[in-house]
């Protein structure tokens, strides 16, 4: 029998891990020549850079490398960050006030759905078609639960929706031995079980929402009741102690029905400068924030309540607005205000954590906002700025094609990605256009009816973003394991989750410090839910390889039940503790957090330095 070698076809079925088994004068070949280095890039080609321009011969540069690699990371972190909470975070806040969503729901659905695009996008890129994507999602569910958990409670103790609460993890330890139990049937994942995940996911919403439906109807009948008892002209003391019981179960049911505020009336009043500014601000000294309310209010000639009292949203639309004012009034001064990426009055009043964030996402705020428009109906002028907006109608398109059509495409010259404008340049003929209209129309003091229409270039623009950003993290993270000769069930298990849970929490906390606990304590409970449906539901439906026989190997990787031991301890002890406490977040359980997360973690670090023996089975094979 003749049997024809082609090496070529040896390169085509090698691994990217390949390359750390030969000697550095052959890794520039190597990562050229082995298909797989190639299609587990984006953007950027990091062993390319390393072993042919960077031309690396030493392991202590190697080293020095990744630690850059691990900064870069955490750059990327923030940036991620960082468009989750001023781009896509107002969306979501919209979309949840016109569906009149309470806190719990908008936390458990679209705030959930903000945390983990990232990772939703990540799932069904070529890099992870044979990653052990069960225990990455094992790992990220300890460490959100434990790291954002822990951080809420700490900084902002509160009390938790209980039955919300409850559910959600009772749903959370579910969906992960329905996934579990799909893989041992027959050692594979068919379409229909995927579908059945996701499916799961909508049977949970509409129980969430049915559930704050019969929440609200007995509201009113609870609020009809009292209003009855109040009204009687000589109660009994019998009366009187119902009446009581009545309205503290009235206020404890209106606290877990609370809607989403349209604004955080405290923002209004703390812009960089109250400045000489439409003809209707003076000048205001950076002082302390009540004062400053009370003073701009004065200058608009109303009280408190009478602001309160009205529709806010609209009160912000037009609170620069003068008839009188030239329609281009302040054009340019709009525009550096609208890209300053410092609050002044904000900076001075933050701690030197948040100093040291802003100084470092500062670079990158400047860019996203010359690019990404702001649809925020918290902000004075609902985020409108005239020029940048008309800019925007005309960049905004253009770059999200340009990105999408490259990614598309995957080609690389050199190590860095192809952009193809071929296509993206046809969007002139219609944008210039448009935004020639728009600057004809509008004014710089109001927004136009149509602003909400730019929540669809925020949208796409800030989505694709996303895909680049959080892709090239997990991209890098993958890099680091493997130069760091780690498994990438350790490196998953680990550096990955780490990174993933900590960018999230970023939000969480600062939605906590601003009086949304619940909304985002439940958004940590929600996530992991999220990602065992949808996250795993869309991978077993898009990926054919799940197909295949002995795929619950790879998908469970050799820490795999390591994650789910201690997944199911720290569900079923976050259970314990809530009704322990009787629903109250206290800063002790944020400790309790931190120890389980350490102890997970020494336990992962000594079984992959085979000190210990994992929560699994060891392999057998039949003989042949």
């Amino acid at each position: 029998m003749n049997v024809t070698f082609s090496i070529d076809e040896v390169y085509k079925s090698m691994r990217c891990n390949s390359l750390m088994y030969v000697d550095f004068s052959h890794r520039c070949f190597l990562s050229k020549a082995i298909k797989h280095c190639i299609q587990v890039m984006q953007c950027i080609d990091y062993f390319r850079i390393m072993y042919c321009q960077m031309n690396i011969k030493t392991r202590s540069t190697e080293i020095a490398l990744m630690c850059a690699s691990v900064v870069i990371m955490i750059m990327l972190m923030m940036v991620v960050a960082h468009l989750v909470d001023k781009y896509i975070a107002p969306l979501l806040k919209i979309v949840s006030i016109v569906m009149h969503m309470n806190q719990y729901l908008a936390g458990i659905t679209l705030l959930c759905f903000g945390n983990h695009l990232p990772e939703l996008i990540i799932n069904l890129t070529p890099v992870m078609q044979e990653s052990p994507l069960f225990n990455i999602t094992l790992a990220n569910a300890i460490s959100m639960v434990l790291i954002n958990g822990g951080l809420i409670c700490y900084l902002r103790p509160f009390k938790i929706n209980g039955h919300g609460a409850v559910r959600d993890l009772l749903f959370m330890m579910f969906a992960c031995e329905l996934v579990l139990y799909e893989m041992d049937t027959d050692d594979k994942i068919t379409r229909i079980e995927g579908l059945s995940l996701i499916c799961l996911y909508f049977v949970y919403l509409i129980i969430n929402i049915v559930d704050l439906k019969l929440m609200r109807n007995a509201l009113d009948d609870l609020r009809q009741k009292v209003d009855a008892l109040s009204r009687k002209t000589q109660p009994t003391l019998k009366t009187k102690s119902k009446l009581r019981h009545m309205q503290n179960k009235l206020a404890h049911m209106e606290l877990d029905s609370k809607n989403v505020d349209k604004y955080n009336h405290s923002d209004i009043f703390t812009s960089a400068k109250l400045k000489t500014y439409y003809g209707k601000k003076t000048s205001i000294d950076d002082e302390d924030t009540e004062d400053v309310e009370v003073r701009a209010l004065e200058k608009y000639g109303q009280t408190r309540a009478s602001v309160i009292e009205r529709d806010n949203e609209k009160y912000l639309r037009d609170i620069f607005y003068n008839p009188e004012n030239p329609r281009n009034m302040f054009l340019f001064n709009d525009l550096w205000d609208s890209i300053n990426p410092i609050n002044v009055s904000y900076f001075k009043r933050s701690s030197h954590c948040e100093r040291i964030y802003i100084v470092l996402v500062m670079p990158v705020s400047i860019i996203c906002s010359l690019f990404v428009p702001v649809v925020d109906t918290s902000m004075n002028k609902h985020g409108w700025s005239k020029l940048l907006n008309c800019i925007q109608i005309v960049t905004t398109p253009f770059i999200v094609i340009t990105l999408s059509h490259a990614l598309t495409r995957m080609e690389f010259k050199g190590s860095f990605i192809v952009l193809y404008y071929n296509i993206s340049v046809w969007s002139f003929c219609a944008t210039v256009p448009l935004a020639i209209f728009v600057f004809w129309k509008t004014r710089t003091d109001k927004p136009p009816r149509f602003h909400k229409l730019f929540m669809i270039l925020t949208f796409s623009i800030t989505l694709v973003l996303l895909k680049i950003f959080a892709t090239e993290i997990e991209v890098l993270s993958c890099v680091i394991g493997l130069v760091s000769h780690m498994s990438e069930d350790f490196a998953s298990s680990s550096i990955r989750a780490f990174c993933a849970a900590l960018s999230d929490s970023i939000f969480n906390v600062s939605l906590a410090i601003k009086g949304y606990g619940g909304m985002a304590f439940a958004a940590g409970l929600a996530g992991p839910f999220f990602s065992f449906t949808i996250g795993l539901g869309l991978y077993f439906l898009t990926n054919p390889k799940v197909s295949q026989l002995n795929s619950k190997h790879w998908l469970l990787g050799e820490q795999g039940d390591n994650s789910y031991f201690f997944f199911m301890l720290i569900a079923l002890s976050t259970l314990l503790w809530i009704v322990t406490f009787n629903f109250l977040a206290r800063r002790s359980v944020a400790i309790f957090d931190l120890i389980m997360y350490i102890v997970y973690l020494i336990y992962a670090i000594l079984v992959e330095w085979s000190v210990i023996h994992a929560f699994t089975f060891d392999p057998q094979f039949e003989p042949t």
